[in-house]
């Protein structure tokens, strides 16, 4: 385990279950959670269609992403590139809002069936470069 991992998993241990439950229980946190007030999405066009994305990578998708790039540690080429097409399409799942795009399956079957023009990769490179100008907009603001 890396030291921020450590770091993390100390932190979150110093909340008791009781502070846990008043914090979850204030009817702003719980609004804010809901995330029904305002939701604000990225946005690209991509071979004439809109797809809709999270600006940002949640905790339980960068926990996945980092156990994922443990796990590729080692391993074959060929069960390498089995893993990485199946994290690429599970983030794009997870990333997406809308539906069809909101499901690894489709990400799969667009890599397979469009191979001749690149568009999961493609698709990936400019949401990740969206979110990454979103948190540089962020960062700026600060």
């Amino acid at each position: 385990m890396n030291p921020e991992e450590d770091f993390v998993k100390e932190a979150y241990a110093e909340i008791t279950e009781m502070e846990k439950k008043a914090i979850e229980g204030n009817a702003k946190i719980q609004q804010l959670l809901s995330g029904k007030e305002e939701k604000k999405y990225a946005l690209i066009h991509y071979g004439g269609v809109e797809i809709r994305f999270k600006p940002f990578v949640g905790r339980q998708l960068r926990h996945k992403m980092m156990k994922a790039k443990k796990e590729l540690v080692g391993v074959e080429p060929e069960d390498s590139l089995i893993k990485t097409e199946h994290l690429l399409y599970t983030i794009l799942g997870e990333l997406c809002v809308d539906e069809p795009f909101n499901d690894w399956k489709t990400w799969s079957i667009i890599d397979e069936k469009g191979d001749s023009i690149g568009g999961v990769q493609r698709i990936f490179m400019l949401i990740m470069a969206e979110i990454g100008r979103y948190n540089e907009d962020v960062k700026n603001f600060r």
